[in-house]
């Protein structure tokens, strides 16, 4: 979040700092910033990673999320290095049923992130997918080998808009 915190001032659009709050267990903020009235959704995946990835049902045939019954305006696409599940694969820990949580603090406050940002989606292309029935279904493999345990609606990073384009986003409020 604080990388397109930073990308946005670089690109001098005036953005609030990202709030950090810790939630209770099955609590979720409503957006990630809101921005000239522009909500904006932070979604982030692998560094590898070329789909968004959003379960179908979770989204009504608006594009609003159902859970909060929000519509978001951009989903921006944040892409992480290392993989968590990849790191945890190693350290033997990703199929324990029980990790302390100082444990898992230790283990990922160790860890030097980086981050690059493919761009972002406006919500009118997530309309477009959910109309077009742009579906993985469950149980298929992904590239031959991630089994997908839910049935989502997906956007390829080639459709994603780049993070400069941004901009003229805002200029019209």
């Amino acid at each position: 979040m604080y990388n397109f915190y930073e990308r946005l001032n670089k690109l001098g659009i005036n953005c609030p700092k990202p709030e950090i709050e810790r939630w209770g267990k099955g609590k979720w903020d409503d957006q990630d910033f809101i921005i000239n009235n522009i909500r904006i959704s932070i979604k982030s995946m692998a560094f590898f990673s070329n789909l968004l990835l959003l379960e179908t049902k979770d989204w009504d045939a608006d594009g609003n999320y159902i859970p909060n019954k929000k519509k978001y305006d951009l989903f921006v696409i944040i892409r992480l290095k290392p993989d968590l599940k990849s790191f945890f694969r190693t350290k033997r820990i990703l199929y324990t049923n029980f990790l302390k949580k100082e444990l898992v603090r230790e283990i990922i406050t160790a860890i030097e992130f980086e981050a690059d940002i493919p761009g972002y989606v406006e919500h009118e292309k997530l309309v477009e997918i959910i109309k077009e029935n742009q579906i993985l279904p469950q149980n298929v493999f992904l590239n031959g080998k991630i089994k997908m345990d839910a049935e989502n609606y997906y956007i390829l990073s080639r459709d994603f808009t780049k993070l400069e384009n941004i901009k003229s986003l805002f200029k019209t409020q």
